[in-house]
C-alpha cells in the first residue's frame, strides 16, 4: 500500500522544492534511524532516538515564514545555498532585522510544544535538548546587534508579519497544519515516533511576554569552575548527547536535501528511508595491507620476543574492546604503533581515524606508516591545518576530500568539528563507524577545552559498547584523567624489552643565574661521541641557548613556531639524524616540549626541565630508545632552586601554572627526592613501576586532580563562551582561494603575521634585513596567539603606523584617534592571510612611521647561517 504523501498545506522546503511536511517527516525519521543504526543496543542512547525524530520534525517549521514562503516560490533559481543551509539572502532582505527559520522554528517549539511535556512522553531534560538542536541547526548570522532572547525573536518576526496579511496566529495554525500533515504521513509509513507530538495550539498573550526574558539557547553549556571530577562528568555525558543528536539531524537533513522532489516521495512511499544510510563496505587494501605490515615483521624478527609480546598485547585488547573503549599501556620503544594496528587488524577496521595531540606527532606517524616496514600499500591521508595530503606531502587533498584515506591521522582540532561544526556534521556516521585510535591521548589532560571535548567524545564512542572500537595509546595514561573523568579502565600492558640502565639526575639552579651556563640548558655540549637532547617547556630558552652556543656545538634548534617550510625541513633533518641508525649530522638537538611524545627518534644524554611525570617519562622515552647504549644513560631534570623551597614565582614555575602543570610537576619531583630516585640506577621496567606508585599515593592523585579540575574549569568557560558559538558570514568569492583561521578557537584564537627578519650569525651584532617573512601582495603563512599579541601591546603600537607600511592596509582612512576601532579593524581582517598584522617593521619602514628603534615587544623572524631560529622577541634578542 504507497503512502499519500500529499499534504493539506502547500509549503516548499529548500531548492529541490520538496514539500516541507515531507522533508520534515523524512529528517526526523532517518536522524532516528541514524541513531538506532549507531547504538542499537544502548539503554543510554534509547530516549535519545524519539529526541532526533521530534527535533528533525520541527526542525523547519520556520519556513512557513511568509517571507521566506514568497522568496523560496520566486527566487529558488538565485537562492544561495551554502554549506549551512539554505537561507533568503538576496535583495533587500536582512538577518539584521529579520531572523533565521531555525530560529522561528525555536520560538514556535518553546511556544507550543515546551509545556506538552507529559503529553508528548518526553522529559524536562530532553525538552530543552530539542529546543537547543532546532536552534542550533544552523550556525548563527554574524549581526551588528545580535539575538539573545526570544522576545527579540518574536518581535522582529511579528515586524516582519505587519507588511502581509497573515499574522503570528496564522503562523502558529499553519504550524498545526504541518505538524498534522507530519504526523499523518509518519503513521502511514509506520512509524510510531509521530505520538510525540502533542502541541498546544492556541498561544496566550502572557506566554509571549515572558519570552522577553527568556534567552536563546546556548551552543554548550558547561560551568566555568568545578571543586571534583564527579560535578564535571555528567555534565560531559549531558553535552556529548545533545551533540549526538544535533549531527544525526545535520547528516539526516543533508541527505535528505540532496533528493529531488521525486526520490523523497519514492522513499517515504516505500518506506526505504534507512537505505540512505549507506553501510561501510569491508576495506580489504587496509585489512592485507596490516596483514602484509605484521607478516614482514616476523619474517625479518622470526619468533623473536618483542613480536610475541606485541602480538599477546593486541590479542587482549581484542578481548577488552568487547567491553567498550580500551587502553593500550605500552613503555617507550614497545612498539605501540604496530600493536595498534594488530588490535586494528583483529577487529576488522574498515577505516582507521588516528589521533595526535599535535602537528608534529602527526608527521611521525605518517612518516612511520608509509614507510617500506608499514602500510606502503594503503592510503594515508594527513589531515592537520597546515599540511591536507594523502601519502605524501606533495600529493594535496581538497576540503572535500577530507576522512576519504584508509587511515586518516589528524588532531583531535580536526575531528572535533564534526561534532562542532555546521560544516562537517554529517561526517558523524564516518567517524562513529571508524576505529579509533588517540595516540599520546595524556597531553589532552591539561588542554583547557580540548579535555571536555575528548571526553564528549569517549562518551559517545563508549556507549556503542562492543562497537566502539577505540583505543586510547600512551606510555604514561594519567590514571587520574583516564579512570575518573574519560571513565575507561580497560588496560592491556605492552612491557618493555629494554633492559639497560638509567639514572635520573637533579640540577637546581639560582634562579638569578638561570639564564646562565649554569643551567645545563644554556651551556654546550661539543662531545662528539655522544647525542645530547635539551629540552626546556619554554622555546625562547633554547633559541637563546642555541644561539649564544652555536659556535660551540654542532645543534640544531627544533620547536614550533617556524615558517611551514622551515618547520617541515627541520623536522625531515631531525628525524633523519637521529632516527635510528640515522646520520647523526648533529650532536645536540633543543628544542621545546615538541619532540617529547611519539618521535621515533633517540639519544644518548638528555636534560630536561622540571615538568610533569607524563612529560618526563615521555620525554624519556627518547633517551636510547633502541636498546643501544653500552653505559648508564643519564636524564637530568633541571628547576629554578626556588622551587624547592615551595616558591612558585619564578617564570618556569608560573609557565608550569599556566598550562596546568605546577602541582603534579612539583608533586612528582618530590615523589623522586622523598623516595631516594635520583642517582639510583633504575631499568625501564621499574621507572614504570615507579609511575603506577606515584598514581597510588595520595599526594600523586591529589596533585594530578588538582591541576585537572582547574583545566576543566577554565576549558568550562571557553566552551560556554558565546565567542565559540557558530556563526556564518556571508561568504566572499575570493575565501576559497585564501587561507582563513577562526575568529575564535579552543586552543586559543590567532591571527595571520608577518615579521621583519633579523640575521643573528653574530649575536651580539643583530642585522634587521629589509625583508620581511611574506613579500607584500602575498598571503602570509605565519600565525600567533592573539591573546599574547594583545597583551604585550604590540597590536596597540602598530595600529597607529599600519596603513602607513601596508599597502592594503584595512584602516586606511580611519582617524588616529578611534585607536580601539583601528586595533579591532586589524583583528578581524587578520583572520585572513591577505591580511597579516605586522609584528615588527624592517629599518626603512621604521624611519618611514617616523620611529628610530623598535617596539620592546616586536617580534622578529631570526635567521642564522646555519638554520632558522624562528619567531623571538626583539627583547629577548637583546638579552643574549
Amino acid at each position: 500500500m504507497s503512502i499519500n504523501t500529499q499534504s493539506k498545506l502547500v509549503a516548499i522546503a529548500n531548492s529541490q522544492q520538496q514539500n516541507l511536511a515531507e522533508h520534515s517527516f523524512a529528517v526526523g525519521q532517518l536522524a532516528a534511524e541514524l541513531l538506532s543504526s549507531l547504538f542499537s543496543d544502548c539503554e543510554d542512547i534509547k530516549n535519545l532516538i524519539d529526541v532526533a525524530f521530534i527535533g528533525g520534525a520541527l526542525h523547519d517549521a520556520g519556513k512557513l515564514d511568509p517571507s521566506f514562503k514568497k522568496w523560496i516560490k520566486k527566487q529558488v533559481k538565485k537562492a544561495l545555498k551554502t554549506d549551512d543551509g539554505f537561507h533568503i539572502e538576496t535583495g533587500k532582505f536582512s538577518f539584521e532585522n529579520h531572523v533565521l527559520h531555525n530560529e522561528i522554528s525555536a520560538l514556535l517549539f518553546k511556544l507550543m510544544f515546551d509545556e506538552t511535556g507529559a503529553e508528548m512522553g518526553v522529559n524536562k531534560l530532553n525538552r530543552k535538548r530539542i529546543e537547543d538542536i532546532i536552534f542550533w541547526h544552523h550556525a548563527k548570522r554574524s549581526r551588528k546587534t545580535p539575538v539573545k532572547e526570544y522576545g527579540e525573536i518574536f518581535k522582529r518576526l511579528n515586524n516582519s508579519l505587519g507588511s502581509h496579511a497573515e499574522s503570528f496566529a496564522s503562523l502558529v495554525a499553519e504550524t498545526c497544519r504541518l505538524v498534522d500533515d507530519i504526523k499523518n504521513i509518519a503513521s502511514e509509513y509506520g512509524s510510531h515516533y509521530f505520538k510525540h507530538l502533542v502541541y498546544k495550539s492556541k498561544i496566550d498573550i502572557d506566554d509571549i511576554d515572558i519570552l522577553y526574558s527568556v534567552p536563546t539557547p546556548a551552543y554548550r553549556s558547561y560551568p566555568n569552575a568545578i571543586s571534583n571530577l564527579g560535578e564535571i562528568t555528567p555534565i560531559v555525558d549531558r553535552n556529548a548527547k545533545t551533540a549526538l543528536v544535533r549531527c544525526a539531524i545535520i547528516a539526516a537533513d543533508r541527505m535528505i536535501s540532496k533528493l529531488s522532489k521525486e526520490e523523497l516521495q519514492f522513499h517515504i512511499e516505500n518506506k526505504t528511508l534507512n537505505l540512505l544510510i549507506k553501510q561501510q563496505p569491508t576495506n580489504e587494501r587496509l585489512l592485507k595491507s596490516i596483514q602484509g605490515c605484521l607478516e614482514g615483521f616476523e619474517e625479518r624478527h622470526p619468533n623473536s620476543l618483542r613480536n610475541v609480546i606485541q602480538r599477546e598485547c593486541a590479542t587482549k585488547l581484542g578481548v577488552l574492546s568487547g567491553y567498550g573503549c580500551a587502553v593500550l599501556k605500552g613503555a617507550a620503544g614497545c612498539g605501540k604503533s604496530k600493536i595498534a594496528l594488530e588490535w586494528a587488524e583483529r577487529t576488522k577496521a574498515k577505516t582507521i581515524i588516528w589521533i595526535c595531540p599535535r602537528t608534529q606527532v602527526c608527521q611521525s606517524i605518517m612518516e612511520e606508516l608509509t614507510s617500506e616496514d608499514y602500510l606502503k600499500n594503503a592510503n594515508i591521508e594527513l589531515l592537520v591545518s597546515d599540511f591536507k595530503c594523502m601519502n605524501s606531502y606533495d600529493n594535496i587533498l581538497t576540503d572535500d576530500q577530507a576522512f576519504t584515506g584508509d587511515v586518516v591521522i589528524t588532531t583531535l582540532d580536526q575531528l572535533i568539528k564534526i561534532i562542532t561544526t555546521h560544516k562537517s556534521a554529517d561526517k558523524i556516521v564516518t567517524f562513529m563507524n571508524a576505529h579509533l585510535i588517540i595516540d599520546e591521548y595524556h597531553e589532552f589532560s591539561n588542554v583547557d577545552g580540548l579535555n571536555l571535548l575528548l571526553g564528549e567524545i569517549i562518551a559517545m564512542r563508549s556507549w556503542r559498547k562492543e562497537k566502539a572500537n577505540t583505543l586510547l595509546v600512551s606510555a604514561t595514561p594519567n590514571y587520574v584523567f583516564t579512570e575518573s573523568f574519560l571513565r575507561v579502565d580497560n588496560f592491556a600492558v605492552s612491557e618493555s624489552t629494554n633492559d639497560k640502565a638509567y639514572m635520573f639526575k637533579c640540577r637546581s639552579v639560582p634562579d638569578d643565574m638561570y639564564f646562565s651556563t649554569a643551567n645545563p640548558i644554556f651551556d654546550s655540549y661539543p662531545s662528539k661521541d655522544k647525542v645530547t637532547f635539551v629540552i626546556s617547556n619554554i622555546a625562547s630558552y633554547v633559541q637563546q641557548s642555541f644561539l649564544k652556543q652555536k659556535n660551540n656545538e654542532n645543534a640544531v634548534l627544533f620547536h614550533s613556531k617556524f615558517k611551514k617550510d622551515h618547520k617541515i625541513e627541520l623536522f625531515n633533518a631531525i628525524f633523519k639524524a637521529f632516527k635510528r641508525n640515522g646520520t647523526k649530522n648533529f650532536d645536540v638537538l633543543k628544542s621545546g616540549s615538541v619532540i617529547q611524545a611519539s618521535l621515533n627518534i633517540t639519544c644518548d644524554d638528555m636534560f630536561s626541565e622540571i615538568t610533569t611525570i607524563e612529560n618526563w617519562l615521555q620525554r624519556l622515552g627518547r633517551l636510547d630508545r633502541f636498546a643501544e647504549s653500552l653505559i648508564m644513560n643519564l636524564m637530568t631534570m633541571i628547576l629554578p632552586s626556588s622551587i624547592i623551597d615551595g616558591k612558585k614565582n619564578s617564570p618556569v614555575a608560573m609557565f608550569l601554572t599556566r598550562i596546568n602543570n605546577c602541582n603534579s610537576a612539583i608533586a612528582w619531583f618530590n615523589y623522586l627526592i622523598n623516595n631516594d630516585l635520583f642517582d639510583k640506577e633504575l631499568t625501564i621496567t621499574e621507572i614504570y613501576r615507579i609511575y603506577d606508585d606515584f598514581y597510588r599515593t595520595d599526594d600523586g592523585r591529589a596533585s594530578t586532580e588538582k591541576d585537572l579540575v582547574k583545566s576543566l574549569g577554565k576549558g568550562g568557560e571557553i566552551l560556554s563562551s558565546p565567542n565559540l558559538e557558530p556563526i556564518a558570514f556571508k561568504p566572499k568569492k575570493s575565501d576559497e582561494k585564501v587561507n582563513i583561521v577562526p575568529r575564535t578557537a579552543i586552543r586559543g584564537s590567532s591571527r595571520y603575521v608577518k615579521l621583519a627578519v633579523c640575521d643573528m650569525t653574530d649575536p651580539l651584532m643583530p642585522i634587521y634585513k629589509n625583508e620581511y617573512t611574506s613579500e607584500e601582495g602575498e598571503p602570509s603563512e605565519m600565525t600567533d596567539d592573539l591573546i599574547q599579541m594583545t597583551q604585550s601591546g604590540i597590536v596597540d603600537f602598530m595600529a597607529k603606523k599600519d596603513e602607513r607600511v601596508a599597502l592594503n592596509s584595512v584602516i586606511k582612512g580611519v582617524p588616529s584617534s578611534k585607536s580601539r576601532t583601528r586595533v579591532s579593524m586589524l583583528l578581524n581582517a587578520a583572520t585572513r592571510a591577505e591580511y597579516p598584522i605586522y609584528l615588527s617593521y624592517t629599518h626603512e619602514d621604521l624611519n618611514s612611521v617616523g620611529e628610530n628603534s623598535p617596539d620592546q615587544n616586536s617580534q622578529y623572524y631570526v635567521v642564522c647561517e646555519k638554520q632558522p631560529v624562528g619567531k623571538l622577541s626583539y627583547k629577548k634578542i637583546n638579552e643574549i
